[in-house]
């Protein structure tokens, strides 16, 4: 596994900014040069109003390609190509998946969870600690980048810079009392969005059938606040974000343009959005 590494992507317009974003990308960290894919989150920033510093943290999620690389392979069409599987019949997706799983997608599921963890437990806090200029973040992670940030919190013992706020974007990590979500909300002196879309098929097919114990993952409900104390409880909003997007297998890169109807209020800190 390659080294992380975090990236500023601009300075903050104002001097007088004290915060920065830090993007924490899925499957699609694993290209180094993604400038097309994120300009769509630069884009999204840009239009919910932020004018903070925005930094991107590089991780090396596989060497061999991305989980949904392998199923687009079994299907016959290129990345990202989300409007061309919304045409697919399900017998042809149904005999994609059969040959994803032939090709070990369980086995390429668990490497990249353990370089996600090592990745957030081991490296970003440091980085995060010696990169980041700015005195507080906000952290953004999506698909398998969510489980990056997730244990990143679980890891993080420094005063400097504050972790401000949490989003997660149809996080590939499961929702109950398993993965801690305590522990991970301690660093945060704001809250932990939860931004999940119910009909996310990329989780529904790809990350559940890469990992049979993933039954329910956070980017497709609701983190179950009812199971952790009243402080953890209090620290964690879930967002629905399924009246957006268009087809299921799209719906998992709808994140980036819907910021502005999701999140728009906590980067600009206004009120928290509602539970």
């Amino acid at each position: 596994m390659e080294k992380p590494n975090l990236t500023l992507v601009r300075k903050g317009a104002s001097t007088r900014s004290s915060c920065a974003v830090v993007l924490v990308n899925g499957y699609l960290s694993e290209t180094k040069l993604l400038s097309e894919d994120n300009d769509k989150w630069w884009d999204g920033l840009d239009e919910c109003g932020w004018d903070g510093a925005i930094y991107h943290l590089w991780w090396d999620a596989s060497h061999k390609g991305g989980i949904v690389s392998h199923m687009l392979d079994a299907l016959g069409v290129a990345a990202p190509a989300g409007a061309v599987l919304a045409n697919r019949s399900g017998a042809a997706i149904a005999a994609a998946l059969g040959t994803f799983l032939g090709a070990g997608a369980m086995t390429h599921w668990r490497k990249v969870k353990r370089r996600a963890k090592r990745t957030g437990a081991q490296y970003v806090p440091k980085l995060l600690r010696d990169e980041v200029e700015e005195d507080e973040v906000v952290l953004i992670g999506h698909s398998a980048g969510a489980r990056v940030v997730h244990y990143a919190l679980r890891n993080y013992q420094y005063d400097s810079p504050e972790i401000r706020d949490v989003i997660l974007n149809g996080g590939a990590i499961r929702r109950g009392t398993h993965h801690a979500w305590d522990k991970a909300v301690k660093p945060i002196r704001g809250k932990l969005y939860n931004v999940y879309h119910s009909d996310d098929h990329i989780l529904r097919f790809l990350y559940k059938l890469g990992a049979p114990g993933l039954k329910s993952p956070c980017g497709m409900k609701p983190i179950k606040r009812q199971e952790f104390d009243s402080v953890t409880a209090e620290k964690i909003v879930n967002v629905d974000a399924t009246e957006f997007g268009t087809s299921g297998y799209t719906n998992h890169w709808v994140y980036p343009r819907v910021l502005k109807d999701t999140v728009a209020k906590v980067l600009c800190g206004s009120e928290a959005l509602s539970r």
